[in-house]
């Protein structure tokens, strides 16, 4: 008998785990009237983005075009004066954002607003490297593209698919976060088999803080206070790769998302107090697409969602285990 499983026998499997898992909490129901009213706060967000940078546009231009090679997007700029370039970079971003804010569910507009946002995007990198700030931004700005048609009555696949269209932004947000995660743990064995410091040593945390800081020449908060005792910053170094290795994995558990999105703004918030890393940009993400995630039940069981923690929750399983045979033995 061959006893062999085919390639596709196993994808086939994954597949239908996959769509069961996801058929849990993408209904189409309650949550697709939930999505449809968060989707245009990503568009008011977008605007106020777009619109603040105006601010600062006579700076932009008087600063010149030294260094400035426009990537393949901005494919027409060096046939236009640079002033010309930055004022329609700008001016085009807050007009197809401020477009989509009226017509959040007209996929036309959601295209404008995408090819605008790409634009900029577009212009700030062409200075000799990526800026890495809005890629969140940019990318879930393109999922949102896909979201279907809206008409006065959606059929029940129309609202699901605009559930499933919601959730991939989700999960693509979380994971870039499991993405850094599984970076610094490859980095951590490299350097385990080194000999050397790595992301689980208990002085991890401050090493990293103060080779951050010393690269910058920069001084934070709490920077002092980590580096003289580096023990205060193991523990949340830990649960900081938990937070981000294990993302993707909150993704397909809704009762996760807010907790989730709730950690890891106080990681970015975290970082900047002890290491001086600015990244803002994705916080507002967070709050929109996990802090009031259309998936998330409104009646929490904490031990149900305790128990769904990577890791941590089997611990929490045991211990609740014991707890419990202990009071029945009593």
């Amino acid at each position: 008998m061959n006893m062999s499983i085919s390639p596709a026998k196993i994808m086939k499997d994954a597949y239908a785990r996959l769509s069961d898992t996801l058929d849990n909490f993408i209904k189409g129901g309650t949550d697709f009237e939930k999505a449809k009213a968060i989707v245009p706060f990503f568009y008011y967000f977008l605007f106020f983005i777009a619109f603040t940078h105006l601010e600062g546009l006579n700076h932009t231009i008087a600063e010149g075009a030294s260094g400035f090679t426009p990537r393949f997007p901005l494919f027409w700029a060096p046939y236009v004066e640079y002033g010309t370039v930055v004022t329609l970079v700008f001016l085009t971003w807050v007009g197809t954002s401020l477009l989509a804010c009226l017509f959040p569910y007209i996929r036309t507009v959601r295209i404008f607003a995408f090819v605008g946002f790409l634009q900029y995007h577009a212009y700030v990198a062409s200075f000799g490297q990526p800026n890495h700030q809005w890629d969140h931004w940019l990318w879930i700005s393109l999922i949102l593209v896909f979201l279907p048609g809206l008409t006065r009555e959606p059929s029940v696949e129309t609202r699901r698919t605009f559930s499933l269209v919601f959730w991939g932004a989700q999960a693509f947000l979380l994971l870039t976060y499991t993405m850094a995660g599984i970076g610094k743990l490859t980095y951590a064995f490299i350097q385990f088999s080194q000999g050397q410091a790595h992301a689980f040593s208990p002085d991890a945390g401050a090493l990293y803080a103060a080779t951050q800081l010393n690269l910058m020449q920069e001084t934070v908060p709490l920077a002092g206070i980590i580096i003289s005792h580096p023990w205060l910053a193991w523990l949340p170094f830990l649960i900081l790769l938990e937070l981000q290795t294990f993302a993707l994995v909150a993704a397909f558990r809704p009762q996760l998302h807010r907790i989730w999105g709730f950690g890891l703004i106080l990681f970015h918030i975290g970082t900047f107090l002890t290491m001086r890393a600015v990244f803002t940009a994705p916080s507002a993400l967070l709050l929109l697409f996990l802090l009031a995630s259309p998936f998330a039940p409104e009646k929490k069981k904490w031990n149900e969602t305790l128990s769904s923690i990577p890791l941590f929750g089997r611990l929490f399983q045991y211990v609740t285990k014991r707890i419990e045979s202990g009071r029945n033995i009593n």
